[in-house]
């Protein structure tokens, strides 16, 4: 028999966490691919802010499929120093919540340079 693990944001339930945590147990659903966490995305918060969060995960016996973060969510041609920093930060997240997935983006790109691409 197939095993599946149904997950989804709790972000669009409301943004304040608990009020997500609450909506997911009553669904009877036990993980979350965690994006917004009371109005903020997962990444901004700090790693002693993730502690509390973690905590309130396992108060209501939910676990983390996913880091739903906003990485390569910027231009090609950014300066990816500050980004990768974030990136950084998000694995610490993800490990700290053991998770090993994170969600990303594939970078934006300019549109007259995917008007020439498209064009070769």
């Amino acid at each position: 028999m197939s095993r599946f693990v149904l997950s989804g944001f709790a972000d669009e339930i409301e943004a304040d966490f608990i009020t997500q945590l609450k909506g997911l147990k009553s669904l009877n659903i036990g993980y979350i691919e965690i994006r917004g966490v009371n109005g903020r995305n997962i990444t901004d918060h700090s790693l002693e802010e993730i502690k509390v969060i973690k905590k309130q995960l396992q108060d209501f016996d939910i676990k983390v499929s996913a880091i739903g973060s906003p990485i390569g969510k910027i231009d090609m041609k950014a300066d990816y120093d500050q980004h990768y920093e974030l990136f950084k930060h998000t694995i610490a997240i993800a490990s700290s919540l053991e998770t090993r997935y994170i969600r990303l983006f594939s970078f934006f790109m300019e549109e007259e340079a995917v008007s020439a691409n498209e064009a070769t």
